[in-house]
């Protein structure tokens, strides 16, 4: 064209992309490009392999001077960013009838290409007409598409590329080239295209000489041509619309909504006791989430004309009364922003953020949905009851994503949970912004590759997940390591689990096992019934029904040939689609919209019944008399059991009360899957009830940032990093820790001590020195043992008490002294066996008196030694002292004193039966408590201050005669005495429990045993076995 129109200087602008060698057009002076330079997309396909990591690729070129140029730039490129070719084929514009064998060649090369396990991208640059030839090629060489559909490559078409089939093709498919990726020019819905696409009939353009042949080329019919006498097609009416040829996907999941509603009409309208003698119909219209459209149809409800015009209304027979919708929160408050002018009454079934369900400026606007804000403390719960402290988050690029994510990360922080990562989403893939994407890909994996993270939380909508899903194949066409993610996704209200069309040969696997906080909903037996009845020709007037039929089951129904090979019989069933395309069982939203439907029903009911009553005369009232604006007061303060005996009302924020359910995910090999429920959340439930969830029912992989701290240790912090990422240290010395991840370990009770892992706390158990154990037995027949031995020698005393020597040793003072030695030795009983509050107060004075009257009673005989010595000297006046009035004197006075110190102790701090917890790690002794150490040091050395009186005593009178000297015995009774109690104290002081005790009994024994040993050993000896000493000539013989 150029070639001509440049000689006439005429502006050409053309609109199509040329490789940048033929771009380079300067001697055209009057060429425009209405497309940017190609040369950008060849950097757009380098940075793309290189997102994704695909270094080994196929090239599909188009045969001539374009193709060559391709090449030759592309290929240098590849060589420099490490991407290496597996082929290159270069494709004939067209295929030649006359070069059939070189187009057989061609063809057996691209199949074998294609079978290449290993190159899992292909590139395609040329031009619509090259897709048609390599389809053509791909069917004739796999007619049966059983190989081509497991082909799972990943095309890359350039910008000249377009996906269409010509006429004869559109039995054919373009399932091959599912999940391609297009580089495409950019492009936007101009305002009024759409309407101006539904007027293009074949008889109202005149002049245009393409129509009547695509019109029929494109529906498959004929135009009636009076010439011939028959027709190949059928006729073409002129009433077909373009809106129904082959074109965008429909979300085949939702149609449940549509049939929910009908469904509920249908209840209604049958039962006689909720509105008789009215009958319910409805509209239905898709905003096809496109705010403009979605402004268009809210008006189009409101004054129901075929032509658009505002403020007039025009058809009477059809009463507006409510307005049920939309799914997300964008649909639904474009929708009130006009019906709230009008004060109709809009229940809408989705779930929203709590801060947009705080609309009370549209007061015409219901929710058929809890609060979503019970859903945040629901996931909190969630991620406690299951310890998961490092979860990943997926949310939506827009303004309820950033509600979110600023709600949740606050509770996180106040319960001790981390993210991982923060992935914003896309709700879809914009051309414009490509190169911005691929970025986004890459985030989007290196999140589903965390080990660490096995817990994602997505918030969004069913879009969300479609996208999700997307990307994930995009990654990892060949689903080899998706597989091996293992993740617990958790999915919020809003999003339900669906896959387009296209997308069915993909599967839901990834998403086993997620946990999906639901609309609540109940299974109802007769809505199952009715989808059974669902048939492609049930309602005439049901427009959805068509495109879902033929979607949903990949199938062209006869009176439209598509391009599927399929027919559709009408025969299929619901219950054979896989879950992802339709679900038998009523859904949380759909059961959302049951519901609303009721509500307005018996509101409805409500205000006839009230009207009917209070109305004056016989003028009888007709509800279709109603206006919309009158149905609110109704509305509030509905309250009522729906068919499955569930109540149904709004609080004062006009929010449906109840709560939500908790579903798991459970897939099977036919792609199709379950959603068992596993819990619920109900924010009105009684304390600890608000949150259940069935443990039993799910398998629950760890999720953390790192291995729990276990029991017997606590947490550590790491520097630099978040708290949820921590080390671990073993617990102090008598510290444990019993939970996992503790942040610090803690004392047992005081009655209880730490196992050997420091894990739990064992009970301690009671000890004291009974007489049960052997050291108990061993002290208590030594004492036994002595005390005979004394009584055995008091005996014997007694017996010869006439005899010299007992009398020249003070018969009486003798006596008592073997007295207070039985004594003595019976004490030790006192610190036997569990400590009471008797024995306690009796042990510690009675063992220093006794003592105290033995030491007394030594220290009396030394003094009596000494005098009588100096009174056998010759005018001694010492003979007038040597009375028993004197040694009486002395025990009484020195005992005296030591049971006055005791009196005061007894009176002042008495001891007491005490507990020791501390001084055992195991035990707990039971003791007593001296109530004054003081006191207790005091009569202890009371008692040492005699003993070492009587040892200076009798230390001095050593050396008098032996027939006298009874002193040289006593000093050395007073001195092992002396060293048995020095010997006490560090002995004493150095143990502790039952050993204490058996220190002090030891003592007693030992130094008791000393004085009878060392004082009336040698007497009893002389008694018993020599007799003949026993005289008085041999007492007063002095030494030579």
């Amino acid at each position: 064209m150029a070639d001509t129109i440049g000689l006439y200087k005429i502006p050409q602008l053309t609109y199509g992309s040329f490789p940048p060698g033929e771009s380079d057009a300067d001697q055209f002076l009057s060429f425009y490009y209405m497309v940017p330079n190609d040369s950008h997309q060849y950097m757009g396909i380098i940075s793309l392999l290189k997102h994704f990591g695909w270094k080994w690729i196929g090239l599909f070129v188009l045969e001539g001077d374009g193709g060559e140029n391709f090449l030759q730039t592309l290929e240098p490129l590849l060589s420099r960013h490490g991407i290496c070719s597996s082929f290159t084929h270069k494709i004939p514009h067209v295929a030649n009838i006359d070069k059939l064998s070189e187009t057989l060649d061609v063809l057996l090369d691209i199949y074998l290409s294609l079978t290449d396990d290993k190159v899992s991208a292909c590139i395609i640059f040329g031009e619509s007409l090259t897709l048609i030839w390599m389809g053509a090629v791909l069917v004739l060489g796999d007619s049966e598409k059983k190989g081509s559909s497991s082909f799972r490559k990943v095309w890359i078409i350039t910008t000249q590329i377009d996906f269409i089939l010509v006429a004869f093709q559109k039995l054919l498919d373009l399932q091959t080239f599912q999940g391609s990726i297009s580089f495409t020019i950019h492009s936007k819905e101009p305002p009024g295209f759409n309407e101006f696409l539904q007027s293009i009939k074949p008889v109202k353009i005149e002049g245009d000489g393409f129509l009547r042949d695509f019109w029929e080329q494109a529906f498959d019919c004929t135009f009636p041509n009076p010439s011939l006498t028959t027709e190949a097609n059928e006729s073409c009416t002129g009433d077909e619309g373009l809106m129904s040829l082959p074109g965008p996907h429909m979300i085949t999941k939702f149609y449940q909504h549509i049939l929910a509603l009908a469904f509920a009409v249908k209840v209604i309208n049958e039962n006689p006791n909720i509105l008789p003698n009215v009958t319910l119909g409805f509209h239905i219209y898709d905003s096809y989430y496109d705010a403009r459209i979605t402004y268009r149809n809210a008006l189009n409800l409101l004054f129901k004309m075929h032509r658009f015009a505002p403020s007039y209304k025009c058809d009477s027979q059809k009463n507006l009364i409510a307005i049920i919708g939309g799914l997300s929160s964008d649909t639904s408050f474009h929708m009130a922003d006009t019906l709230s002018l009008y004060k109709i009454p809009q229940l809408a079934y989705g779930s929203f953020p709590p801060e947009e369900n705080d609309i009370d400026h549209l007061l015409s606007f219901y929710h058929m949905v809890p609060n979503e804000a019970h859903q945040y403390m629901a996931i909190i719960s969630l991620l406690q009851h299951f310890r998961w402290t490092w979860v990943g988050l997926f949310v939506t690029d827009d303004e309820g994503g950033e509600k979110f994510l600023q709600a949740l990360e606050h509770l996180f922080y106040q319960h001790g949970i981390c993210s991982a990562f923060t992935q914003r989403m896309e709700k879809a893939a914009h051309s414009d912004m490509f190169i911005e994407l691929y970025d986004i890909l890459e985030s989007y994996y290196v999140g589903l590759t965390n080990d660490k993270a096995n817990a994602f939380i997505v918030y969004g909508d069913s879009q969300t997940l479609t996208w999700l899903r997307c990307v994930i194949f995009l990654r990892d066409p060949a689903n080899k390591e998706s597989t091996s993610f293992r993740k617990v996704w958790i999915m919020t209200t809003q999003i339900d689990f669906v896959l387009l069309s296209y997308q069915k040969v993909w599967g839901l696997e990834l998403f086993e096992g997620a946990i999906s906080f639901t609309i609540h909903s109940k299974e109802l037996l007769k809505f199952n019934e009715f989808l059974q009845i669902i048939k492609p020709y049930w309602n005439p007037a049901d427009g959805f029904l068509k495109d879902f039929w033929e979607q949903a089951f990949d199938c062209t129904f006869p009176d439209l040939l598509m391009q599927d090979t399929e027919t559709c019989t009408g025969k299929e069933k619901l219950e054979c689609l896989p879950g992802f395309l339709f679900e038998m069982g009523m859904t949380g939203h759909s059961y959302s919209i049951y519901n609303a439907v009721f509500v307005v029903a018996h509101s409805l009911h409500s205000i006839y019944s009230y009207r009917s009553k209070y109305r004056a005369g016989d003028e009888r009232f007709e509800l279709q008399d109603l206006q919309p604006w009158q149905l609110h007061y109704f509305l509030q303060g509905i309250l009522f059991n729906n068919s499955e005996g569930e109540g149904v009302s709004f609080n004062d924020k006009r929010e449906m009360r109840g709560g939500f359910d908790i579903r798991n995910m459970i897939t099977f090999p036919n792609k199709s899957f379950l959603q068992m429920k596993v819990g619920r959340v109900d924010p009105d439930a009684l304390e600890g009830e608000a949150f259940v969830i069935h443990e039993d029912l799910l398998v629950i992989p760890l999720s953390l940032c790192n291995d729990h701290c276990h029991p017997g240790n606590q947490k550590k912090k790491k520097e630099g990093e978040k708290f949820c990422c921590y080390g671990c240290a073993p617990c102090p010395e008598g510290e444990i820790s019993n939970q996992d991840d503790m942040n610090d370990c803690f004392r047992c009770p005081k009655a209880q001590y730490p196992t050997k892992n420091k894990t739990a706390c064992i009970e301690k158990t009671m000890t004291f020195l009974s007489y049960e154990e052997p050291l108990g037995i061993t002290l208590a027949s030594v004492a036994l043992s002595f005390f005979l031995l004394t009584a055995l020698v008091l005996g014997i005393f007694i017996k010869y008490g006439d005899t010299p020597i007992v009398k020249a040793n003070n018969r009486d003072l003798t006596c008592s002294l073997l007295v207070s030695l039985l004594l003595c030795f019976l004490s030790s009983f006192l610190f036997l066996g569990e400590p009471s509050t008797v024995s306690c107060l009796l042990r510690q004075p009675t063992f220093g008196v006794i003592f105290s009257v033995a030491v007394s009673c030594v220290l009396a005989k030394t003094i009596t030694v000494v005098l009588a010595f100096l009174a056998t000297k010759p005018g001694s006046s010492m003979r007038k002292w040597i009375r028993k009035r004197l040694t009486n004197s002395i025990v009484f006075s020195c005992s005296l004193i030591q049971t006055i110190i005791c009196t005061v102790w007894l009176m002042t701090c008495p001891p007491f039966p005490d507990l020791d917890v501390h001084s055992l790690t195991e035990e707990i002794i039971v003791q007593c408590n001296e109530g004054s150490v003081t006191m207790f040091y005091c009569v202890l050395g009371y008692m040492g201050l005699l003993a070492i009186a009587s040892f200076i005593a009798a230390f001095a009178a050593r050396k008098l005669p032996d027939s006298f000297n009874e002193a040289k015995f006593i000093t050395f009774s007073m001195l092992l005495f002396c060293s048995v109690w020095l010997s006490f104290f560090p002995a004493y002081l150095s143990t502790s429990g039952k050993y204490m005790v058996a220190v002090e009994i030891f003592s007693i024994l030992a130094s008791s045993a000393g004085l009878l040993g060392c004082i009336f050993a040698p007497k009893c000896y002389i008694i018993i076995l020599r007799p003949e000493l026993n005289n008085r000539e041999q007492l007063i013989r002095k030494k030579n």
